[in-house]
């Protein structure tokens, strides 16, 4: 299926409407500006559909908000240090982490700025530093480590784990 035909009613504007609506996602997504407008009109146009449609895709609005993952890890922390093994819900916990890492990457550069001011790369590295050696082999373990890399994706999120104080320590154990 080709993108256009998803969303045939919106004609694709002029190239200096275009350019301005396009700039205006690579901003959102902090992606390289030079590259991306050197982009052909068409596929700028598509790029521009598929954003678009993301964002009226009608996804729970808690779900693509910073504040639920923050409050999601803050859960997270607090199950995995007082329960057994047998205690954690890995499925539900797992999922969480896989719809953060994926929010992470893909929504605009305020969300993981948002994401980091509200303390959630912090609980993410409390998450890595204080987990059980029975969860340092689990798959939760491995996405939190790919929330991290996600949140390192642009250069402000790069930045704050590099200037966190013992960011890389945590990582690299």
């Amino acid at each position: 299926m080709v993108l256009h035909e998803l969303i045939p009613s919106i004609p694709m504007p002029g190239e200096r409407e275009l350019n301005a609506l396009f700039a205006q996602i690579v901003e959102e997504l902090g992606l390289n500006r030079e590259v991306m407008l050197k982009l052909p009109p068409e596929k700028k146009w598509q790029l521009y559909l598929s954003r678009h449609q993301e964002q009226h895709s009608g996804l729970e609005i808690d779900t693509i908000r910073p504040q639920f993952y923050v409050e999601e890890l803050l859960h997270l922390n607090e199950i995995v240090y007082s329960a057994t093994m047998e205690e954690v819900d890995f499925e539900s916990n797992i999922k969480v982490a896989k719809d953060l890492k994926t929010a992470l990457r893909t929504q605009p550069v305020s969300f993981v700025l948002q994401f980091i001011d509200l303390n959630g790369l912090e609980y993410l590295l409390d998450f890595l530093r204080r987990m059980s050696p029975p969860i340092r082999q689990s798959q939760l373990h491995f996405i939190i480590v790919g929330c991290i890399k996600a949140v390192m994706n642009n250069a402000d999120g790069r930045a704050h784990v590099l200037a966190h104080p013992t960011g890389i320590t945590v990582i690299a154990q």
